[in-house]
């Protein structure tokens, strides 16, 4: 462990990146063929380095003028293959080599020998057998779902400085983990995964990265669930005796998580099927104001509780319905005759407890454009005082409530005064 943090430290101060400019200027082309030669010295002794994806390699100076460099061999334990020479080092002076690009954890073998004058070599030295080491996993993930549509993640600063950035993992349908977040700095260790859905559960992992790009072992994995649909409105009530207007009440909802202060959307529909929004309100009742010709009109209703970050409650299965309180019931037998040039007219009051009085509307003009209301009448007759000779009216009646609601009118009765005096 102390060997991989020197190593890091190393790289970190920029030695590495000097030493690999000086090597690189000793290491000649691997193409050249080279005799083995058993009178050059062999290096047996040794010492290595092991990172995480390369490994350094140190010996002692050899005082012998035959020999005028080094050849590395090097083979994966696992792969079936042979030592492969990877390096020749036209420097006698050299005392150090380091090899890059290797996988993590994996097992390794070197060896080395001695180059001589005359393209020649010795034989191998003693196998040099290397495990590459791991950046060790993250720890102590921790998932919190305390936001309605959020899960908030949080982690151990990684203990290795080398690290750069982290690598965020979610698990997808498919059972296999993708990165959704690349986080940087080894500092930054927290992370908030947004616009989930509701009452579902998500698994999550950490992945550690360092500067050349190696990844280390997966964090163990953690898996929560973002806060459920709150529960449908209960009791949810829809009058039908109000004018022009139905109110509404219903269950106050009990407390929920997810839900700091209580607010309610209500929905209205005319089909029961294409909900809009009509209004919100932290009441347990609310009125929906109609038109003044929305009378008998009826609509269906849900109300949902609203939470913090877009949560938003379930339907109930059963919705209320509500209407307005319809028109009075119509006049009947509606009768217009001219006695004594005047307009008398009559009709039959209905069984209706709700009427209070009746209104005539007169018609005049071109397609009747003109009217005038003869209010608050409280038999079942009226006589039109106002008539003028020559001149056509028309007529009509319904019935008033206590609220102003007025029933269908009957059919329009023509009557009219001739000039000469007669009568119809």
């Amino acid at each position: 462990m102390a060997a991989r943090i020197l190593w890091s430290y190393l790289k970190l101060i920029g030695l590495w990146g000097f030493l690999s400019v000086f090597l690189s200027a000793c290491v000649s082309s691997l193409n050249e063929n080279l005799k083995e030669n058993t009178a050059l010295p062999q290096l047996d002794s040794v010492n290595t380095l092991v990172d995480v994806s390369s490994v350094g390699f140190e010996w002692k100076f050899l005082n012998d003028e035959a020999v005028q460099g080094f050849v590395v061999y090097r083979a994966q334990s696992l792969s079936g293959k042979g030592l492969q020479r990877i390096a020749i080092i036209k420097n006698r002076f050299a005392t150090h080599y380091y090899d890059t690009g290797l996988s993590p954890q994996t097992k390794y073998i070197y060896a080395f020998a001695t180059l001589g004058n005359n393209k020649d070599v010795s034989p191998k030295g003693e196998p040099i057998h290397i495990q590459t080491s791991f950046i060790d996993a993250v720890e102590s993930v921790f998932a919190i779902n305390n936001q309605p549509r959020s899960i908030k993640l949080i982690w151990s600063p990684h203990a290795n400085p080398s690290v750069e950035t982290y690598l965020l993992q979610r698990l997808n349908k498919a059972g296999e983990f993708e990165t959704i977040a690349h986080i940087p700095h080894r500092l930054s260790v927290e992370y908030f995964d947004s616009d989930l859905k509701d009452g579902e559960t998500y698994t999550y992992r950490v992945i550690a990265k360092n500067f050349e790009g190696i990844e280390s072992k997966p964090s163990k994995s953690v898996s929560v669930s973002t806060i459920p649909q709150p529960a449908p409105i209960e009791n949810l009530h829809a009058s039908n005796d109000m004018p022009r207007a139905i109110n509404l009440s219903w269950e106050a909802a009990p407390d929920t998580q997810g839900v700091s202060k209580k607010y309610y959307k209500v929905l209205y529909s005319s089909d029961d099927k294409d909900y809009k929004t009509l209004a919100t309100t932290n009441q347990t009742h609310y009125t929906h104001k109609l038109k003044a010709d929305e009378n008998g009109i009826s609509y269906y209703y849900q109300v949902v509780l609203i939470g913090d970050n877009g949560l938003e409650g379930r339907m109930n299965t059963q919705s209320a319905k509500g209407s307005s309180l319809p028109p009075p019931s119509q006049p009947t037998h509606f009768e217009g005759k001219i006695i004594d040039g005047k307009a008398t007219l009559s009709w039959q009051i209905p069984s209706d407890d709700r009427i209070q009085s009746f209104i005539v509307y007169r018609y005049e003009g071109a397609i009747w454009a003109q009217s005038t209301r003869f209010v608050d009448i409280e038999g079942n007759s009226f006589v039109d005082k106002e008539m003028q000779k020559g001149k056509k009216y028309s007529y009509s009646v319904v019935s008033v409530d206590k609220n102003g609601i007025e029933s269908a009118p009957t059919k329009k009765i023509l009557l009219f005064v001739e000039a000469q005096g007669a009568k119809e």
